[in-house]
């Protein structure tokens, strides 16, 4: 029996690889046996899909190359199955991709965003951390990849996150709620809220706010931090911290502020409106743009009022790229373990 090792340490690749996982594991029975090492970072949302599961138990991060080698050896791992994340925070998700190319060992990873596409690349834009075999979101990312000379068997297989919230798309209730879904600043590695990047004489999120308390909507405010995030320099803020389970986030809120944001994405499909914050201040920020205008976009303080007042208009996002993600990825793995030829 081969042994696959499935690491999760990215939030987000977790959570795409979380949703593949019960039918990958009954598509694993026969000949497969799945070990699965899980970074602090996802540790909360992976216990109760990975019941059932063999967990190795690591408390030592980041993990450097040669003790991913030590854990390959000592388990005899065959497989792996990786979420790929950032190495500007943690290097362990780049050092396994490493540690595999000198063990040998073959490697699936899934790009769950339009962004983030340096995560593969090295600081001398070598595609040293990309896995042999690479499932993207569209063509989009195929092509990009392809421009960029990556080597690696690359495939389009959707996003299944997005399937399952587009299946269970609903018509929103108004409960007067915004939630500003935070990101980290990671150009300086002060993992600060891109929120609190100064803004005139205050930062960003208090000229929000500012806006919100004078429209005539009453709305509640919430803010959700990125688990990146350096939370220390929040504290004036008088927004109430959200910790609330996916499952409830969607039919919670109403609007969504924030940055290029996964979350702002989910929401728009859920049936919710996003706030795609573009001020001059933070765009140095976006590196790789999201290839569909799905969210509404304000590049100043004017069109984020006119936004609240609802004097614009929300996109809808293109959903083609996301049927049958679920099908597509299930595939692209079975192909790249052998189980069956891959069309």
């Amino acid at each position: 029996m081969k042994t696959l090792l499935l690491y999760l340490q990215d939030i987000g690749g977790t959570n795409f690889i979380l949703s593949l996982f019960p039918n990958m594991r009954n598509e694993l029975t026969s000949g497969i046996r799945i070990r699965c090492l899980v970074h602090p970072l996802s540790i909360n949302i992976t216990s109760e899909v990975l019941l059932d599961t063999e967990i190795l138990d690591y408390v030592e991060f980041p993990i450097c190359v040669s003790e991913w080698q030590k854990i390959i050896r000592d388990n005899d791992i065959k497989y792996v199955i990786s979420t790929l994340s950032s190495n500007k925070y943690d290097h362990s998700n780049a050092n396994l991709i490493r540690a595999t190319n000198k063990s040998d060992i073959p490697t699936l990873g899934f790009l769950d965003h339009w962004k983030g596409f340096d995560r593969l690349f090295d600081n001398n834009n070598e595609s040293k951390y990309c896995p042999d075999w690479l499932g993207v979101i569209d063509e989009y990312c195929v092509s990009y990849l392809h421009n960029k000379k990556v080597t690696s068997i690359i495939k389009s297989v959707g996003h299944p996150v997005l399937e399952s919230i587009m299946n269970k798309k609903s018509i929103k209730s108004n409960n007067h709620r915004i939630l500003f879904v935070s990101q980290p600043e990671i150009e300086k590695n002060t993992f600060d809220s891109l929120f609190l990047t100064q803004y005139k004489q205050s930062n960003i999120l208090s000229a929000l706010e500012d806006i919100v308390r004078k429209s005539s909507s009453n709305f509640k405010m919430y803010y959700r931090p990125h688990p990146k995030e350096n939370l220390n320099n929040l504290v004036n803020s008088s927004l109430i911290l959200d910790n609330s389970s996916k499952s409830e986030l969607f039919e919670k809120y109403d609007i969504f502020i924030g940055f290029n944001s996964m979350l702002l994405i989910e929401a728009q499909i859920f049936g919710a409106k996003s706030i795609f914050i573009r001020f001059p201040e933070v765009i140095e920020n976006y590196h790789d743009e999201i290839p569909y205008r799905y969210t509404l976009n304000v590049n100043n303080l004017s069109e984020f009022e006119k936004v609240l007042n609802g004097s614009i208009s929300f996109n809808e996002l293109p959903l083609k790229p996301f049927k049958n993600s679920s099908e597509r990825c299930l595939i692209f793995i079975q192909s790249f373990l052998k189980l069956k030829k891959y069309a």
